[in-house]
């Protein structure tokens, strides 16, 4: 008798081994539809902020990284570039160079927040620069809502 109602669950589950090991990719990432749904529904662009200060070496792994960014999104940009005086110029010609339309960006001063910083004994390649993460909501502001820092 109990041979008789255990038939039906081999059965079953043998039938789902099958279907499992025939297509292993089988998931439910096939049947979601995955433009532009579900990573910023609240928002129409996405706020990126960068730090560069310093010498060539960031703003070289700064282009690399957006230019990443950009072939695999389709979203609005908004950079905030927190850049020191030297270095505001070269990022704005930089970022007009490449003639962007889904992007806009704008510049924060780092020359004004660097004293709040420098004080800090760093033996980090990045000197103070690196420590300026700390201070990213008060150079940027309220106003700006949310906001990604990437380094």
């Amino acid at each position: 008798m109990l041979i008789r109602h255990f038939i039906p669950h081999v059965v079953f589950l043998s039938c789902l081994t099958l279907v499992s090991v025939s297509v292993p990719y089988l998931s439910i990432w096939h049947f979601v539809d995955h433009r532009r749904y579900g990573a910023f529904p609240e928002e129409d662009h996405i706020s990126l902020a960068y730090i560069l200060g310093g010498n060539f070496m960031t703003r070289l792994m700064f282009m690399q990284h957006f230019k990443s960014v950009l072939n695999y999104s389709d979203h609005f940009f908004r950079l905030h570039f927190i850049v020191d005086d030297e270095n505001k110029e070269d990022v704005n010609d930089l970022m007009t160079s490449w003639n962007i339309s889904n992007c806009e960006w704008f510049f924060h001063n780092l020359t004004k927040y660097e004293d709040r910083v420098k004080w800090i004994p760093n033996s980090h390649y990045s000197k103070y620069y690196g420590l300026t993460k700390l201070l990213i909501p008060e150079i940027i502001g309220e106003n700006v809502g949310k906001v990604t820092l990437l380094s």
